[in-house]
């Protein structure tokens, strides 16, 4: 895979730069499961400088990265749905912030759940954006590639076109206040898919957080996980999936996060926290290894799926 390794070490470009301005939502998008998803919900403190900000059912996450220039300097993951934004927008300033503060903003995967409301929170804010290089040309389409495996759904997966855009390659880092972020490329659940890390204090302890992006084997009918990927010099999403697992299993790991809230243990770890002094339920180390773990096992559920004849 030379190529695509000689593609992922592109430095990182920017490509412009926004002006901010007012919060202009996008049309609100429609899905089974989007009124659950983008329930409101009060914001809070992960761990250290990370701040959860988005709704329910959708990770948002706000981190305080110091200062830069004299003024606060922030960093947001993720923007939910188009309707989440101005929820998101609302919460940072519940949390004490300004979301004019907001210098960079970076994203999990390109699906519509997660990306739909990076543009109109770029508008506002004048942020760059920073995706890894396979995200770049949907994230500038507003559409997710053919070899995605969830691509045709919902319909079409498809999110307001971000137009101003910087790459950062696999491994690649970039520093905003006093915080420098990693950027890990873990492909699979899209071709895409980008895992962000920070180190963190709190209470003199001192951890990586890892925003992990999706691992889940979920797919279009039709799609197959085994089946090589030319844009990938013929490697299957099986085979980059595998390797995004291994990733995920050797993490250095002190806070796990993920785009969707329900594979943290939002639910439950949040009234931990607030029923004990003994500890913050979101520091646990042992996380990352044990959803390694869960994600493989749903990999080789699917790919077993898939050699399975049908029936004539």
């Amino acid at each position: 895979m030379n190529r695509l390794r000689a593609l992922l070490l592109t430095p990182l470009v920017a490509a412009g730069t926004a002006w901010a301005g007012p919060l202009e939502p996008d049309p609100p998008m429609e899905c089974s499961a989007c009124d659950e998803w983008n329930r409101p919900m009060t914001p809070f403190r992960l761990f250290g400088n990370a701040w959860y900000v988005g709704p329910a059912g959708l990770s948002s996450i706000l981190v305080d990265a110091g200062t830069e220039d004299g003024r606060p300097a922030l960093v947001l993951i993720d923007g939910g749905l188009t309707q989440s934004a101005p929820l998101i927008d609302a919460n940072i300033r519940v949390a004490g912030f300004d979301p004019a503060d907001i210098r960079v903003i970076l994203n999990s995967h390109a699906h519509f759940d997660h990306a739909g409301g990076i543009a109109a929170l770029q508008r506002a804010t004048g942020a760059r954006v920073i995706v890894s290089e396979p995200a770049l040309e949907a994230f500038r389409s507003g559409q997710v590639p053919p070899h995605d495996p969830q691509a045709g759904y919902a319909p079409g997966n498809g999110f307001p076109p971000v137009k101003d855009l910087e790459t950062l390659a696999d491994g690649g880092q970039f520093t905003v206040g006093n915080t420098t972020f990693t950027l890990h490329w873990t492909p699979g659940h899209t071709p895409g898919s980008s895992s962000w890390s920070w180190e963190t204090c709190d209470r003199g302890t001192c951890a990586n957080v890892l925003y992990a992006d999706s691992l889940g084997p979920v797919a279009s009918p039709g799609f197959r996980f085994s089946d090589p990927v030319g844009a990938f010099d013929g490697a299957s999403t099986a085979e980059l999936m595998r390797g995004s697992i291994a990733f995920l299993a050797g993490f250095d790991c002190g806070v796990l996060i993920f785009p969707h809230p329900v594979y943290f243990g939002l639910a439950e770890k949040l009234p931990m926290r607030a029923a004990t002094d003994a500890g913050n339920p979101f520091l646990s180390p042992g996380d990352c290894s044990a959803a390694a773990t869960r994600f493989g096992q749903a990999l080789d559920r699917r790919l077993a799926e898939e050699f399975i004849e049908p029936p004539r």
